[in-house]
């Protein structure tokens, strides 16, 4: 099965009411290690998920116009990242 790209960044009006410029974004140290966290948890002992933060990394990372995508790589080596990789 292919991935599809999935669309990280762009420049629209977000749930906040504010928009990140895609001119602006610094993503130097992200494509060092571009590592797919579910849903952004990074804090250690986050008590739903335990130790379950990664679950794989992003793909083909690029800008075009004012959009920032990747495609997704789910690492499938626990039951979060089989199950999120499965609804995806």
């Amino acid at each position: 099965m292919s991935q599809q790209r999935v669309i990280l960044s762009d420049e629209t009006l977000n749930r906040y009411g504010y928009w990140i410029l895609t001119s602006g974004l610094q993503l130097d140290a992200f494509l060092k290690n571009p590592v797919m966290l579910y849903m952004h948890f990074r804090d250690e002992g986050t008590p739903e998920w335990c130790d379950y933060k990664a679950i794989g990394y992003w793909d083909d990372i690029k800008i075009e116009g004012n959009v920032l995508s990747a495609i997704p790589v789910f690492d499938k080596v626990d039951d979060l990242s089989k199950t999120i990789a499965a609804k995806y």
